[in-house]
């Protein structure tokens, strides 16, 4: 009869092997752990038997960046994830005022989440983005090709993102790019060269408050073919940049696919106090911010001051939810903000972000989520200024969709779209 011991070494499994989960959050949980550790990751031990590690592919429907971190979705796997992008941002603006210090350990524990932790979210709303920045790409440079912006046929066009991150949102610009490629018709090599010369190019600056995201940004825009800058214009004067040092890790500029060279600077700063001049980019985009930030309003607000008139911002934000039509939702929302902005740099889970929206003087058409055809009513170009306009403060306009992503738990409620300023 059998004893039930085992005799001899009992296989050890790798703590970081990438095995399938049906639980949300279990395989998130899994990577943070081994990313935050050090663990062995394929390469450990594996039980006799065992076929070759594999590195998971990144979701079908994801660009292959992780953006937010997924802290609360390790701890409790039926939260879909707690994120926050340019998260800190109570740091970043004492940061940037020199008021304090930021903790270099925590900034690499959490840049390491962002990057590592958020496969399942950039799965879920890589379709929303793609439309997104589809239209404001086409926007952008439908008003470019107009001569809208001044700065003459040379000038770059300038996209301010708040809030990089570890760069997740590159491959996005990148597929815009090539729609608006194809959309102009087949392009000639002739074609290809003139828009290489002719086409106004396009430069990202992408701010964050924690310096460990920029190190994963940097490597993100090498991976989508996108030029870095080792000096940023910014607002200390020099607006000469771009002549960077040999030291700057540089791509070539990839026209192969887009037809149209892109350039992209990383800042260190806050979204409360944007280190640029009034009306310098013609547009803006905010992904997973505004939870973070101690005043919405006020980055917002620094947003509208720095895109120029005409301009447009993407926005994407989990929100609270609505109080009065999902009051038990909003209840625990607000319940596990506490945990949440510990562990997520300063998230909150019930923000009221529209209502922030609003105060800072913009004034979108708001769109209930449809049945289908996510996109509708915030179309390409010119189409996208849908919204009224109405509330004071002039032109602004353009349309945000409220709407629940789906497999997302708590942080369902989402607000999203394209506002012209």
């Amino acid at each position: 009869m059998s004893s039930g011991v085992v005799k001899g070494p009992l296989p050890r499994r790798a703590p970081c092997l990438a095995q399938p989960s049906r639980r949300p959050g279990h395989g998130r949980a899994q990577r943070l752990w081994c990313a935050a550790s050090g663990a062995p990751g394929e390469e450990g031990e594996r039980p006799a038997g065992s076929g070759p590690s594999v590195r998971p592919a990144p979701p079908a429907t994801s660009p292959g960046f992780a953006r937010r971190s997924a802290l609360l979705g390790a701890a409790i796997p039926c939260c879909a994830c707690v994120f926050c992008g340019g998260g800190g941002k109570a740091k970043a603006a004492a940061g940037a005022s020199g008021g304090g210090a930021r903790n270099t350990l925590y900034d690499s524990y959490f840049a390491n989440a962002m990057r590592y932790g958020m496969d399942d979210y950039e799965a879920a709303i890589s379709p929303i983005k793609s439309q997104l920045f589809g239209s404001l790409v086409g926007g952008l440079l439908g008003a470019g090709s107009t001569g809208s912006g001044g700065g003459g046929g040379g000038a770059p066009i300038k996209v301010l993102e708040v809030g990089i991150g570890t760069g997740p949102n590159f491959p996005f610009y990148q597929m815009a790019l090539q729609q608006q490629q194809q959309q102009q018709g087949p392009g000639s090599e002739a074609e290809s060269a003139s828009a290489a010369t002719g086409q106004r190019p396009i430069h990202i600056v992408g701010l964050d408050p924690n310096p460990e995201m920029l190190k994963f940004a940097r490597e993100a825009a090498t991976t989508a073919g996108f030029r870095l800058r080792q000096e940023p214009e910014a607002a200390a004067g020099n607006s000469g940049a771009g002549s960077g040092n040999s030291s700057d890790s540089t791509s070539g500029i990839s026209n192969s696919s887009s037809g149209r060279a892109v350039e992209v600077s990383l800042v260190e700063g806050g979204a409360e106090a944007l280190p640029f001049a009034d009306g310098e980019f013609d547009g803006a985009v905010v992904t997973l911010v505004l939870c973070s930030v101690p005043s919405p309003t006020a980055a917002l607000a620094e947003l509208r001051r720095v895109v120029k008139p005409g301009g447009r911002v993407l926005l994407v934000e989990h929100v609270g939810a609505e109080p009065r039509s999902r009051p038990l939702l909003r209840l625990v929302q607000g319940a596990l903000s506490p945990l949440q902005r510990a562990l997520a740099d300063g998230c909150n889970l019930d923000r009221d972000t529209l209502a922030a929206v609003r105060a800072a003087g913009w004034a979108p058409e708001v769109l209930a989520a449809p049945d289908q055809g996510w996109g509708q009513g915030l179309g390409r170009g010119a189409a996208v200024v849908a919204g009224s306009g109405g509330g004071g403060g002039g032109g602004d306009g353009g349309a945000l969709r409220q709407f629940d992503l789906p497999g997302m738990s708590i942080l369902a409620p989402h607000l999203a779209g394209v506002m012209v300023r």
